[in-house]
């Protein structure tokens, strides 16, 4: 029989880091130190960081240097680094700095250097990084990127100043139209300028009578082709009868009174200056008896005060500047504001508070029609200051038959003494039971006294339904002034003219030739532009203009357009704002809930964006990210992981499944088996 002999060959095993049949390859960057298979030379549990699996003995795309550490730079077209240099093949991309290109250009920020710094302060540049402007932003930019304008301004670098906005809202940052409206009185979109026919900072000057019915300088008022005729000066509101007076000394008891020399140029808006002196020597020539009745019978001067405000009367007007005849007509003022105190079918009643200074002196003074400023010309309304004592006194003017849309008023001052009505305040009342010290919702026009004086000739804008006007003023406890001439403890009357500019309660326009329309409420509408400021008809309706938008729309521009935001449970956004007013939908945000929230996107906000590089947010409307992936997530959404990878932060590496198949990205699971000698199911043993 023969005997088998067996032979036993020791082979002898690797040392730890060698692998292969003789021992002699390496092992790679294994985790934590272990060993490598000492046969495939693979790091089962993984390697250190940013080396390639199985071996880890390369750098994993996007790093270099011997132990891996380091980034590669922004090569171009996102391809990878040289992994021991960390050089770029064939450059990078736009922007950043050769050769390793890990740093942007001066100018230009982010992961990738594409995004471009703003306007920093003095040209320099901006973090590389974050795109922060450290030193802070040229004037008028937003800290800190420095981007966009701050509230208030707009233009490409931020210089032009917003006009006057409803509200004072900020206005487009590009193109500077406030986003409604505008303030009173300025003109849509932009809100810088004054509307037709008025003027000044405030748009609260009216102009004067410019030639061919041109609108004024709408800045100072001027009058670029010159003026009507019959009126002169740089801003047509000028009398060509005004002369200067002579000083003139008058003694009495004592006392002298030396009067200035007066006056000025005399605003003139309507007919009266050119029809004046033919309706005075019809006056003179008709002689009528028209009286005025400053206090009631048997009142001493210190009685009369505000406690006694209604109970001073006037009787009817008779004279003849009390109506108009044809020649209104044929006048150049016919397309003005109508002076309603002295216009045909109207009339009017004063009455004012304190005693005449001259018995000639009454209240009915101020609306003769004669805008002659000296005391001699016995033409105006002046109480006894010295005498009656009064630290609160009044004039007032009532209009009949009814209510009157005033557009504005034109006070005419004493020429020698208007420095003593600084601090004057104008009211309107629609009911002869009004006190005005205890209903201030009636204030128009109140002159600040800290201002100094106020000019002898003043226009002031009522733009109101009403049928009185009443002028006040008060010396108050304490009252101080910056008008020299002032007297700061008594205060009366002294009212040379009081014009009172305006139409029939249902019209407007400076001819009066226009009716309110009829969604105005109660017909009444801006005595200037005819926009509905008293109210709408309908009361829906919304704004000036009276638009009356369906649920799910908004004004702005001054139409209805839908709205643009996502507001809570679906509720529409409120008509007048476009806002929500009981918050966003989830995941909505931004002034008008039309802002996607970062890390959301789609139509509706409801996706959830994947693992953008430095936790940056997608694209709010593909979800794409523009500057790369995390580590072991795969372009363009990151929301999966690479190859080779699994797990909700991608990085459990996973491989060795058969035929070269991925595994399952959540559990690492090689469904169709794994190659030989490695376990199922995640393939990552033996």
């Amino acid at each position: 029989m023969l005997g088998l002999n067996i032979i036993f060959i020791d082979i002898p095993e690797c040392e730890n880091g060698y692998y292969g049949s003789n021992c002699s390859k390496q092992c790679g960057n294994c985790l934590n130190g272990q060993p490598c298979d000492k046969h495939t030379g693979y790091c089962d549990k993984g390697c250190q960081p940013h080396f390639q699996s199985p071996l880890c003995k390369v750098c994993e795309d996007g790093f270099y240097g011997s132990n891996c550490s380091q980034k590669c730079g922004h090569c171009r077209n996102d391809e990878p680094c040289n992994k021991d240099t960390g050089h770029c093949y064939r450059g990078c991309q736009l922007h950043s700095q050769f050769p390793l290109f890990q740093e942007c250009e001066n100018r230009y920020y982010g992961s990738n250097c594409s995004k471009q710094c703003g306007h920093c302060l003095n040209g320099q540049p901006c973090d590389k990084h974050t795109g922060y402007c450290d030193k802070g932003c040229q004037p008028h930019f937003q800290f800190p990127l420095c981007q966009e304008c701050q509230d208030g301004f707009y233009g490409s670098n931020c210089s032009q100043k917003c006009g006057h906005c409803l509200n004072d809202e900020p206005c487009n940052k590009d193109t500077g139209y406030c986003k409604r409206d505008c303030q009173l009185y300025f003109q849509y979109p932009l809100c810088q300028e004054c509307v037709d026919y008025l003027y000044g900072n405030t748009c609260s000057d009216v102009c004067g009578l410019c030639k061919d019915r041109e609108t004024c300088d709408k800045r100072n008022g001027t009058c670029i082709n010159g003026c009507v005729d019959y009126v002169k000066g740089s801003r047509c509101d000028e009398s060509p009868n005004s002369k200067l007076q002579k000083e003139v000394t008058c003694n009495n008891d004592e006392t002298s009174f030396h009067w200035p020399y007066a006056v000025i140029g005399i605003p003139v808006i309507l007919l009266m200056v050119a029809l004046g002196f033919v309706v005075f020597l019809k006056r003179n020539q008709n002689q009528p008896n028209s009286k005025s009745e400053s206090v009631t019978e048997g009142q001493s001067p210190t009685q009369t005060s505000l406690q006694n405000y209604d109970s001073l009367t006037i009787s009817k007007e008779t004279h003849p500047y009390a109506t108009m005849n044809s020649e209104m007509n044929e006048s150049p003022y016919h397309n003005l504001p109508l002076n309603l105190v002295h216009y045909e079918r109207y009339s009017a009643k004063a009455a004012m508070s304190g005693t005449p200074h001259n018995t000639a002196w009454t209240a009915d003074k101020a609306i003769d029609g004669n805008t002659n400023q000296g005391y001699q010309s016995n033409s105006c309304a002046s109480s006894d200051v010295d005498n009656d004592k009064l630290n609160m006194s009044f004039w007032k003017v009532w209009l009949s038959p009814s209510a009157f849309n005033i557009a504005y008023l034109q006070i005419y001052f004493r020429s020698d003494t208007y420095t003593r009505s600084t601090g004057f305040s104008i009211y309107t009342y629609n009911t002869q039971n009004f006190y005005p010290f205890i209903d201030p919702k009636h204030l128009i026009y109140r002159h600040d006294p800290m201002s100094g004086c106020p000019s002898p000739i003043m226009n002031v804008t009522v733009n109101y339904v009403t049928q009185g006007i009443v002028f006040i003023n008060e010396r108050p406890s304490g009252y101080t002034s910056n008008c020299q001439g002032d007297n700061l403890q008594y205060t009366g009357i002294e009212l040379c003219e009081v014009k009172v500019l305006g139409c029939d309660q249902n019209r407007y326009s400076f001819g009066c030739s226009l009716l309110c329309p009829s969604k105005c409420k109660n017909f009444h509408c801006d005595a200037f532009n005819g926009s509905c400021t008293h109210g709408c008809s309908n009361p829906n309706a919304l704004t000036v203009d009276c638009l009356v938008c369906n649920d799910g729309q908004y004004v702005s521009n001054r139409q209805c357009v839908p709205c643009i935001g996502h507001c809570k449970d679906g509720a529409p956004c409120n008509k007048l704002t476009g806002r929500c007013d009981n918050g966003c939908s989830n995941h909505w945000t931004g002034d008008f809930c039309e802002i996607c929230e970062d890390g959301f996107y789609n139509r509706t906000c409801s996706a959830v964006c994947g693992k953008c590089v430095i936790n940056e947010a997608c694209d709010k409307e593909t979800g794409k990210c523009r500057n790369g992936c995390q580590l072991h997530f795969k372009l363009p959404l990151c929301q999966v992981c690479s190859d080779g990878f699994y797990g909700d932060d991608c990085k459990t590496p996973c491989g060795n499944c058969s035929h070269m198949e991925a595994c399952d990205k959540q559990n690492g699971t090689c469904y169709h088996g794994c190659i030989k000698h490695f376990k199922k199911p995640t393939c990552d043993g033996r």
